[in-house]
């Protein structure tokens, strides 16, 4: 049996734990995503805002991205950690989080979570939780790319994973970059490996702007450097304790999370 729920929470306007319920099981794995909104919208907002973040029994992490809206010059920030899994930067487009909560536990009926960077509003958090007897391991781990083209062995999951979900910032871990945006999902499973990426990118400090974007159903992880080039690698094997991609290329170092 697999067990999936859905859904969105107002996050706390106090420091502190935040306990969420009613999924009905014990979750394994918390993926979430925040675009901070007060309220079930559809209508456009001026300014880019997303994060993507992920829990599981032992280990957190999240990437996010923002970008300020009607400047004559651009201002993006990009932002990874395994400090916290919930993280929503600043509106204005600055560096300072709006909002950001860590792991705690995952419960019984539903999973907490400490929020130690409180918003003045409840902003809403999308979740969606995953748990069952079928799903018999989870891992969460983040790597440093190869920074050049060829085979990347990632080991330590401690057993033979069946899919892979890839998040991507063209940067260390940091919670304030504001160099560009590099950002990245993508997806790997099955035998054969089937397997998608896109990435996005917007240079920071122009006039003239440089923003592009990517999709690709041969890489699942893609993205661009400063200058233009795209760097991606493909899932080529899934192992007895982790899996292998290859850099088709890698114009410079980065660093891609999983």
């Amino acid at each position: 049996m697999l067990s999936n729920k859905t859904g969105v929470f107002a996050i706390n306007t106090a420091t502190g734990n935040q306990a969420i319920t009613g999924l009905g099981f014990t979750p394994k794995l918390v993926m979430f995503q925040t675009v901070p909104s007060l309220i079930n919208d559809l209508s456009p907002a001026n300014e880019l805002d997303m994060s993507f973040g992920a829990m599981d029994g032992a280990s957190q992490f999240y990437i996010g991205q923002n970008a300020r809206y009607g400047t004559v010059t651009s201002l993006n920030n990009r932002f990874a950690s395994n400090n916290h899994c919930i993280f929503a930067a600043n509106a204005a487009g600055l560096t300072t989080p709006l909002y950001r909560a860590n792991r705690v536990s995952l419960d019984a009926d539903g999973f907490t979570v400490n929020v130690n960077t409180a918003p003045a509003s409840g902003y809403r958090v999308g979740y969606h939780a995953i748990g069952g007897t079928d799903l018999t391991n989870v891992k969460i781990g983040n790597f440093a790319s190869l920074g050049s083209t060829g085979n990347q062995s990632i080991t330590g999951l401690g057993f033979q994973p069946d899919a892979i979900i890839f998040g991507t910032a063209r940067t260390a871990l940091a919670e304030a970059n504001s160099t560009a945006i590099h950002w990245g999902l993508g997806m790997a499973s099955g035998s054969p490996i089937s397997q998608i990426g896109h990435g996005v990118y917007s240079r920071n400090g122009v006039t003239t702007g440089s923003t592009r974007k990517v999709l690709n159903d041969v890489y699942a992880i893609v993205g661009e450097d400063f200058t233009g080039g795209i760097w991606y690698a493909n899932v080529t094997s899934f192992d007895a304790d982790g899996f292998t991609i290859n850099w088709a290329t890698h114009p410079e170092i980065g660093r891609a999370h999983v």
